[in-house]
């Protein structure tokens, strides 16, 4: 029962560690968890697996267990240089049938993407408070009245950033809820004109913003794809990280595809990053306030068109995301 529980996957990682505090068993999840091959000999303290530093606070809970030999929980984050995980992890105290103690069965299941969930619910709640209060800001900018032309540029730059503040709230409040289409017939060049139109070139001064756009004709539903397509211009000018370099969004077709393409020559992917990238809510900018919600946008926006999310990217070279839509 033991062998057939360590490899189901709902089980999560599984470590079994003897009364000595040897790993006794594990399965493949907690293999790759700690980035053991099946090669590696087990039997020896669990301290000798993985990098003591990440699991340290693994180890205390493993060696608390032990010492009291009673079952618990504690939630922990396993935080490695590529991603944060957060475990719920169990221990499991195992006694033979005459009382002596033989050990733990430990147990983890990552609860990352549940919490992340609990999160985005709560950034909803406030998303939809927020509104009110951008509105307000809005028909206060609107009334401003002055005869000096700097003060009406102003104006303006408050009113537009209000629009695009606005917009991302609704990102929040909307993301995996509205699932209707609304098609209308759109041109390419103007669209792309629309959506670089967003940034205000004067907060990006080391970027250079480039439009080659055929003027195609295709139905879509252009409230979505603008908000995808600004999500992935906002993805290319973090890459950039505040060095000099070029955002360019660019248009094509065929017979039966229209492709949006947004390439930066940013900090680029390497293969663990993009392997993951369309996962829920990964993201490699949480200490930026990166929360994954804007890929997740994309992917679904293309998923309800029908369409293919194509990405390509090198570290240390940059990035190209194409949005490959039906022209139907």
């Amino acid at each position: 029962m033991l062998n057939a529980a360590l490899e189901l996957p709902e089980t999560g990682v599984v470590f079994v560690i003897d009364a000595t505090g040897r790993l006794f068993r594990v399965n493949e999840a907690g293999r790759t968890l700690l980035g053991i091959s099946n090669i590696v000999p087990l039997r020896r303290p669990f301290k000798f697996y993985g990098d003591a530093h990440i699991y340290e606070q693994l180890q205390e809970f493993i060696e608390r267990s032990l010492a009291e030999r009673i079952g618990q929980k504690q939630k922990i984050t396993i935080i490695t240089e590529q991603q944060s995980r957060e475990f719920m992890w169990s221990a499991i105290p195992l006694f033979a049938f005459l009382g002596r103690f033989n050990g733990l069965i430990i147990t983890g299941l990552d609860i990352t993407e549940e919490l992340e969930r609990k999160r985005l619910v709560n950034w909803a709640q406030l998303a939809h408070d927020m509104q009110t209060n951008l509105s307000v800001i809005r028909l206060n900018a609107e009334q401003l009245t002055s005869d000096n032309p700097q003060d009406d540029e102003r104006r303006r730059k408050i009113l537009h950033q209000s629009k695009l503040l606005m917009q991302k709230v609704r990102d929040i409040v909307t993301v995996g809820r509205s699932d209707q289409l609304d098609l209308s017939r759109v041109n390419t060049g103007e669209f792309c004109a629309m959506v670089f139109h967003e940034f205000d070139e004067a907060s990006h001064p080391n970027i250079k913003f480039e439009i080659h756009a055929r003027p195609i004709e295709f139905d879509c539903d252009k409230t979505k794809i603008s908000r995808a397509l600004r999500n992935a211009v906002e993805n290319a000018i973090r890459a950039l990280q505040s060095t000099i370099g070029t955002v360019e969004l660019s248009t094509r077709a065929d017979e039966r595809h229209v492709y949006f393409t947004i390439a930066d020559n940013g900090i680029g992917m390497d293969d663990y990053v993009k392997s993951n990238m369309l996962k829920p809510f990964f993201t490699t900018a949480k200490d930026n306030g990166g929360s994954g919600i804007g890929t997740m946008i994309m992917q679904r926006v293309v998923e309800l068109h029908r369409g293919e999310l194509l990405i390509d990217s090198t570290a240390g070279k940059g990035t190209t995301i194409t949005f490959k839509l039906p022209r139907g």
